[in-house]
């Protein structure tokens, strides 16, 4: 059981670091000036910071969906997830209101944000202790497709949790349109 929520793990981690550094190279510029937001780093320094991330998420994103390197992987997922942790907890410590950057988002960090972070870093701890590089060459294709499957899924699910508030004021929106269309009684 611990094995399967290792390998179901293992690609939520993989798709979350995918996209993180799909978003950051998409405007590299603005995910530096992100990273200078936070003011723990000189200003100076975070282009090169933005350069580092961007080439760990995209090697944390190879090793954790190939299953290649893993060894190497998840230690360095684990420990860009505590510098992450630690940087959004400084800020929130601070009173600070930065926006995220996760993902391109312009969200302000909040203690969903530490929370999420918290999740993968769980997560991560299983990858740790439960995956090795034989495991995915041991699978067949229909269990990687399976654990891959339930990747997806629970990651749009917990992104649909984590965004309840934006999801609520949403079907607010639609329901005080309609009723100024005069749809509803």
């Amino acid at each position: 059981m611990a094995t399967n929520f290792a390998i179901v793990s293992q690609f939520i981690i993989g798709l979350v670091f995918l996209l993180s550094s799909a978003n950051a190279l998409k405007n590299p510029v603005t995910f530096a000036q992100g990273i200078a937001d936070y003011d723990l780093l000189s200003a100076s320094f975070s282009p090169a910071a933005a350069i580092l991330i961007i080439v760990l998420e995209l090697w944390i994103a190879f090793t954790h969906l190939s299953g290649l390197f893993l060894e190497f992987g998840s230690p360095t997922a684990m420990l860009l997830l505590v510098i992450f942790g630690v940087a959004v907890a400084i800020n929130l410590g601070r009173g600070r209101n930065v926006h995220c950057h996760c993902f391109g988002s312009r969200e302000l960090i909040s203690i969903a944000t530490l929370l999420r972070l918290v999740l993968l870093s769980a997560g991560e701890t299983f990858v740790l202790r439960f995956s090795d590089e034989q495991l995915l060459s041991h699978l067949s294709r229909k269990d990687i497709a399976l654990g891959m499957f339930w990747a997806i899924f629970l990651a749009v699910v917990f992104l649909w949790i984590s965004r309840v508030n934006d999801l609520m004021r949403l079907l607010m929106l639609k329901n005080s349109e309609e009723v100024q269309e005069g749809r509803v009684p």
